[in-house]
């Protein structure tokens, strides 16, 4: 019995790879915004009750939230970079670099937000 093979199947794959990527970068890209989000709000609140003018405690959270939503999106950025339909030897192994880089990057994000939320809670 002959199993036939289509050529397509390979693409297919490749683009079944890249929905679930994105819907899974989506979601954390969501969550990571909802977590930092909460931060933001409570020391706006507290700048404004202690009537502070320089206002310096909120921008660094600002800074530190916003360079961590930055490292998300060049994450991202480093996998939009790569020939997504190249499935060839050279077009895999492309693909198989990009998502280690993006994974390492997202390991550190998630790392430092990881610290963030234990400083925060203990």
């Amino acid at each position: 019995m002959c199993r036939i093979n289509p050529a397509h199947k390979k693409l297919q794959n490749r683009l079944d790879a890249m929905r679930k990527f994105r819907r899974q970068h989506e979601q954390l890209r969501t969550v990571i915004v909802r977590v930092l989000r909460p931060t933001q709000s409570k020391a706006k609140e507290e700048v404004k009750d202690s009537k502070q003018g320089d206002g310096g405690t909120e921008n660094t959270l600002d800074f530190a939230d916003t360079n961590t939503v930055n490292e998300v999106k060049l994450a991202y950025e480093n996998v939009k970079e790569v020939d997504c339909l190249d499935t060839s030897k050279d077009g895999n192994e492309q693909w198989d670099d990009a998502m280690k880089r993006y994974e390492q990057r997202i390991d550190q994000v998630e790392t430092r937000i990881t610290a963030r939320l234990r400083d925060q809670l203990g």
